[in-house]
């Protein structure tokens, strides 16, 4: 059996586990009277929501590329944005779009451009839903002293922020890189000191440094809004405190689990620690799956690119 079988095998059961849970686990009248019982204008703003950070989270992603072309277009980055997307649905972990994005933008930046442009907006978009994390476990524990989850993620912004220092600054990098091995292949040598250079490129534009950050924080705010709602809609409670520390941790550990496609199988998993019952937290996993089936809209775009093209031949 070949390694890439294997990881196929590891995939194929953290994507279907939910599912088979769902079927066999889960008494699914007491789930459809729950599902039944929410409105469908919250269904409706659930579904706009997502939809709605899609689009912001692209032209997030545009105006990092500002800073080494003006050429791509925020219209063309939206659509290839939502191929990456579509193709990011096998990918492991939940930055598989980080992987699909990459590929596609090859013909508009460099390896090192996009290597610094992926870097940036995945450090930048940790860094502040760590904060985030941490606003919502001091707050929860306030009262009871610091839990060794939260002392977790203040280590690991810390050291978010320590690297981000050290990228930033060209004579820390070139020390580091000095002490690579004198074997090292050239090319990746090369390609090392020019994604340094590239990321210290964000250097020159502060203002587009402070205003991703807002950004990335006000996105990720808007992420976190959609399981307020369903929530509140399925049980009734508005527990904000609650979700802002739970599934910020359970989105960084999908994100670093490393063959779990698009982070299916860990979040459902993880959300059973969260709901009082079982037919609650099926009720959260349907309409999470059901939203789910939008990272297929972007199986139109690769459609339509492929028909416009036979057109052009």
């Amino acid at each position: 059996m070949t390694k890439n079988t294997i990881i196929r095998i590891i995939q194929t059961i953290f994507l279907v586990c939910p599912i088979l849970w769902l079927i066999f686990m889960v008494d699914y009248k007491s789930v459809f009277s729950v599902l039944k019982s929410i409105n469908p204008t919250i269904i409706f703003f659930l579904f706009a929501l997502v939809f709605v950070r899609f689009i912001l989270q692209s032209i997030r992603f545009w105006l990092l590329i500002t800073p080494f072309s003006k050429k791509l277009k925020l219209g063309e980055l939206i659509l290839l944005d939502w191929k990456a997307r579509y193709y990011s649905i096998i990918m492991p972990s939940s930055a598989g779009q980080d992987i699909t994005r990459a590929i596609l933008l090859g013909k508009h930046l460099s390896i090192s451009e996009i290597a610094a442009l992926t870097i940036f907006f995945r450090a930048t978009g940790i860094l502040t839903f760590i904060l985030l994390a941490l606003f919502g476990f001091f707050k929860l524990y306030s009262q009871e002293g610091i839990s060794a989850a939260a002392i977790s993620i203040a280590i690991l912004f810390i050291l978010i922020c320590a690297v981000g220092l050290i990228l930033f600054s060209e004579r820390a990098t070139q020390k580091i890189l000095s002490f690579l091995p004198k074997k090292t292949p050239k090319k990746i040598n090369d390609f090392l000191v020019s994604t340094s250079k590239s990321i210290q490129l964000y250097k020159k534009s502060p203002k587009l440094f402070v205003f991703n950050l807002f950004y990335a924080l006000f996105l990720h705010l808007l992420f976190l809004l959609f399981p307020i709602v369903a929530i509140h809609a399925i049980t009734g409670e508005w527990k904000v405190i609650e979700i802002l520390t739970f599934f910020t941790t359970m989105e960084l550990i999908a994100a670093a689990v490393p063959f779990s496609p698009n982070g299916m199988g860990v979040r459902e998993g993880l959300l059973l620690l969260f709901f009082e019952t079982k037919e609650q937290a099926a009720s959260y996993i349907t309409i999470s799956i059901i939203l789910y089936l939008m990272l297929f809209a972007g199986f139109f775009v690769v459609l339509w690119d492929k028909i416009k093209n036979k057109k052009k031949l």
